[in-house]
């Protein structure tokens, strides 16, 4: 569970690639 630390820019564009917009980084990331 990396999420965490990972910081905003990161999550930012993690989100951009699921189609959460950022409301689920974790679900993303799975």
């Amino acid at each position: 569970m990396s999420i965490r630390i990972v910081p905003k820019d990161q999550l930012g564009k993690q989100s951009e690639k699921g189609s959460r917009g950022g409301k689920s980084p974790a679900v993303t990331f799975r």
